[in-house]
């Protein structure tokens, strides 16, 4: 950090007055504040050891089920994690303070063409309706899919490593975690401003 920056971390941080049942929360929230320039720079970010470990056979069990949940969810965390974040963050806007904003998640494996195979499977079952399948079959994911026939878009730009939030889209940053043993794994993220 440069003179007149100092950094603020938490971990699962929720906004005081926010009760804990029910509050999703990201695992880390990391802030350089820029007292002379007056600027914030803010990540969130989840720790998901494989977001991408659904099966490649998204005809197998529950595969698009797991992959829908496992996307939805995230994106549910990092909603909340910018609302509890914005809870604090209206002290320093109110003083004028200027903020730029990232979201991330770090996971030992990315794999864009899975959240596309997905997106493209519902596509075909709810909009074109020329899934490759047979008729019991598709009869049978439609059943079980059918609430969440809306979730094309979402997992469309997750596979684009984007995040829509509140209407406002982010960029989704990536960070790949290195396995240094049989337990411990590591990834860098720098924070500049």
């Amino acid at each position: 950090l440069e003179d007149g920056q100092y950094g603020i971390f938490a971990h699962e941080y929720r906004s005081p007055v926010i009760e804990k049942q029910g509050c999703k929360t990201v695992d880390v929230l990391a802030c350089v504040v820029d007292d002379i320039r007056k600027k914030v720079h803010t990540i969130l970010f989840d720790v998901k050891s494989n977001i991408s470990a659904f099966s490649d056979d998204l005809l197998k069990d529950s595969t698009m089920l797991r992959a829908i949940g496992e996307v939805r969810d995230f994106t549910d965390q990092l909603h909340d994690g910018l609302l509890h974040k914005n809870a604090f963050m209206l002290y320093y806007k109110d003083d004028g303070f200027e903020e730029d904003e990232e979201v991330g998640i770090v996971t030992g494996n990315f794999e864009e063409r899975k959240f596309a195979d997905v997106a493209d499977l519902l596509e075909r079952l709810f909009v074109s309706g020329d899934a490759p399948i047979s008729k019991l079959v598709e009869i049978k994911l439609k059943n079980s899919l059918r609430p969440y026939q809306d979730e094309i878009r979402r997992m469309r730009y997750f596979s684009e490593r984007k995040v829509e939030i509140s209407g406002r889209m982010y960029e989704l940053q990536v960070y790949l975690l290195e396995k240094i043993s049989e337990s411990e794994a590591k990834t860098v993220i720098e924070i500049s401003m």
